[in-house]
Protein backbone atom coordinates (compact mmCIF):
# COMPACT_ATOMS: atom_id res chain seq x y z
CA UNK A 1 0.00 0.00 0.00
CA UNK A 2 1.25 3.45 -0.86
CA UNK A 3 -0.11 6.82 0.29
CA UNK A 4 0.39 9.85 -1.94
CA UNK A 5 -0.07 13.50 -1.03
CA UNK A 6 -0.25 16.72 -3.05
CA UNK A 7 -1.96 14.80 -5.87
CA UNK A 8 -4.10 16.26 -8.64
CA UNK A 9 -6.68 13.74 -9.86
CA UNK A 10 -7.09 14.01 -13.62
CA UNK A 11 -9.18 11.10 -14.85
CA UNK A 12 -10.76 7.78 -13.94
CA UNK A 13 -11.34 5.41 -16.85
CA UNK A 14 -11.03 1.75 -17.86
CA UNK A 15 -7.22 1.97 -17.71
CA UNK A 16 -7.22 3.22 -14.11
CA UNK A 17 -6.66 6.54 -12.34
CA UNK A 18 -4.59 9.26 -14.01
CA UNK A 19 -2.94 11.67 -11.58
CA UNK A 20 -0.39 14.46 -11.58
CA UNK A 21 2.17 14.49 -8.79
CA UNK A 22 5.22 16.75 -8.65
CA UNK A 23 4.32 17.98 -12.14
CA UNK A 24 4.49 14.47 -13.61
CA UNK A 25 1.44 12.69 -15.01
CA UNK A 26 1.09 9.04 -13.93
CA UNK A 27 -1.40 6.28 -14.65
CA UNK A 28 -2.22 4.09 -11.68
CA UNK A 29 -3.59 0.80 -13.02
CA UNK A 30 -6.31 0.26 -10.43
CA UNK A 31 -9.71 -1.39 -10.40
CA UNK A 32 -10.99 0.41 -7.28
CA UNK A 33 -10.51 4.00 -6.13
CA UNK A 34 -11.04 5.17 -2.55
CA UNK A 35 -11.01 8.92 -2.12
CA UNK A 36 -10.62 10.04 1.51
CA UNK A 37 -10.81 13.81 1.60
CA UNK A 38 -12.61 16.47 3.58
CA UNK A 39 -15.17 16.45 6.32
CA UNK A 40 -18.13 18.15 4.70
CA UNK A 41 -20.71 16.67 2.35
CA UNK A 42 -19.76 17.27 -1.28
CA UNK A 43 -21.62 14.97 -3.60
CA UNK A 44 -20.71 16.38 -7.03
CA UNK A 45 -18.18 13.60 -7.74
CA UNK A 46 -20.57 10.91 -6.50
CA UNK A 47 -23.32 12.30 -8.71
CA UNK A 48 -21.01 12.39 -11.75
CA UNK A 49 -19.83 8.83 -11.19
CA UNK A 50 -23.37 7.55 -10.65
CA UNK A 51 -24.44 9.24 -13.89
CA UNK A 52 -21.67 7.29 -15.67
CA UNK A 53 -22.85 4.03 -14.10
CA UNK A 54 -19.77 3.78 -11.86
CA UNK A 55 -20.55 2.33 -8.45
CA UNK A 56 -19.33 4.45 -5.56
CA UNK A 57 -19.82 4.77 -1.82
CA UNK A 58 -19.88 7.80 0.46
CA UNK A 59 -18.76 7.45 4.08
CA UNK A 60 -17.84 9.51 7.12
CA UNK A 61 -18.26 13.26 7.05
CA UNK A 62 -18.88 13.23 3.31
CA UNK A 63 -22.04 11.23 4.01
CA UNK A 64 -23.09 13.00 7.21
CA UNK A 65 -21.11 15.84 8.76
CA UNK A 66 -23.35 16.03 11.85
CA UNK A 67 -21.46 14.96 14.96
CA UNK A 68 -18.26 14.08 13.08
CA UNK A 69 -16.97 10.77 14.38
CA UNK A 70 -13.64 9.36 13.19
CA UNK A 71 -14.41 5.87 14.51
CA UNK A 72 -17.70 5.80 12.56
CA UNK A 73 -15.97 7.06 9.41
CA UNK A 74 -13.18 4.47 9.66
CA UNK A 75 -15.72 1.70 10.28
CA UNK A 76 -17.78 2.76 7.28
CA UNK A 77 -14.65 2.85 5.10
CA UNK A 78 -13.59 -0.58 6.32
CA UNK A 79 -17.06 -2.01 5.67
CA UNK A 80 -16.98 -0.70 2.10
CA UNK A 81 -13.45 -2.01 1.53
CA UNK A 82 -14.42 -5.46 2.81
CA UNK A 83 -17.44 -5.54 0.52
CA UNK A 84 -15.36 -5.00 -2.64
Amino acid sequence: MQFLSEVEYLQIDDQGLTIRIDGQQRLLEVDHVINCAGQEPRNSLVNELNALGIACHTVGGAENADKLNAVRAIRQGLDVALSL
